[in-house]
């Protein structure tokens, strides 16, 4: 009996990928330790069980490291595992440099690329961006060290982001994520996204963002300034222009009511494009104009379902949770409709197909 053969028999039967650096430091760790006697029975399979033993646990303490890519909350966040959020990474969606980011510098001593910012007690520090062609989500982590609690109803007065100094968005928001996502009451992570006007590849353009005066209230959020002062970063731009594109056929009818009386419009379907962070979908419709501004809230039929069941539609009416309602900020108008997903990130490779306007199709 081979006692290599056997050990080489338990990495290939585990459900990870063991590559031959791994296997020759198993290897090394048990049958090339020295000259010795083999002995079977017992200690033959207490040897191969420890080769499976330090198989797992140098694929355990991979996963781990992949784990630590995205910002913690950020991955609660988005509800996204570890193997998806390596993928991202591969792949230019999630720029994570500011995850390990600990030194505060102060933005008069402006280098390449300022990732943190302070003023007045208060630290901003960026900590991941998830960007595609159609838009960007900026994390930063907000501390306080001057006693203020950032829980609540707190806010930056300024939220800018600007490419190139330049604004290329037509829909943006900012505040802080739930007080559940929190670090402490005194440390939260704070969200900036930007939808653009229209197609854009961002990667290497300069980022910057300026945030003025932290404002709220105990009760309601109003103009009280709490925290006056500015904080200004800027860096190199992370993004993908990957996605996936499909035509499809058919149409489907808008109702509004125009005049009292009703009236529908006929949107003829062109194409729907999908990618882990957003989805576009394009139509022809006519007298959109006479009657866009009376129109019932009756969004063309979507679902996207992928190869393990899960469904992800417009809403709780389509038999799916809140955490799989297909949506986020965006825009709608006569040619296209385009959402940028705010509370997680798809694996468009697992997806199965898309349903849109009760029609199948496969990606």
């Amino acid at each position: 009996m081979n006692l290599k053969k056997d050990i080489d028999k338990v990495m290939d039967s585990v459900d990870v990928t063991v590559d031959e650096c791994m296997k020759n430091k198993i290897l090394e760790r048990t049958t090339r330790a020295g000259k010795r006697k083999v002995f079977y029975g017992k200690t033959r399979i207490v040897v191969v069980a420890a080769a499976l033993v330090l198989c797992i646990s140098t694929v355990t303490a991979g996963a781990g490291r992949i784990s630590a890519l995205w910002n913690e909350a950020v991955a609660k966040i988005s509800k996204t595992n570890a193997k998806t959020q390596e993928k991202m990474v591969q792949k230019g969606y999630a720029d994570v440099r500011g995850t390990e980011q600990s030194d505060v510098k102060e933005t008069e001593q402006s280098a390449d690329d300022v990732i943190s910012a302070r003023n007045n007690g208060i630290s901003v520090s960026l900590k991941q961006t998830l960007a595609d062609r159609y838009g960007i989500r900026i994390y930063l982590d907000v501390k306080s060290t001057n006693g203020l609690k950032l829980t609540g109803n707190r806010l930056f007065e300024d939220n800018d982001i600007y490419f190139d100094g330049k604004k290329i968005g037509i829909n943006e928001g900012a505040g802080f994520v739930e007080d559940q996502y929190k670090i402490s009451d005194y440390e939260h992570i704070y969200e900036l996204y930007s939808i653009y006007n229209k197609a854009t590849d961002i990667e290497g353009k300069e980022i910057g963002i300026h945030l003025g005066n932290l404002i709220g209230g105990e009760k309601k959020l109003d103009d009280d300034v709490l925290v006056s002062g500015n904080w200004d970063l800027h860096w190199a731009a992370k993004s993908s222009t990957e996605s996936k594109k499909i035509p499809l056929s058919g149409s489907y009818q808008l109702k509004g009511t125009v005049a009292g009386k009703t009236r529908y419009t006929e949107c003829r379907l062109k194409t729907f494009e999908i990618s882990p962070l957003s989805f576009r979908l394009t139509y022809e419709c006519e007298d959109w104009n006479h009657i866009s501004k009376e129109l019932e809230y009756s969004a063309i039929p979507l679902k996207v379902v992928m190869k393990d069941g899960t469904v992800y539609a417009r809403g709780t009416k389509d038999k799916v949770d809140e955490d799989h309602v297909l949506g986020g900020a965006g825009s709608n108008t006569d040619t296209e409709e385009l959402s940028f997903f705010d509370e997680y990130v798809l694996d468009i490779d697992n997806i199965d197909y898309v349903e849109i306007a009760g029609t199948r199709y496969d990606l």
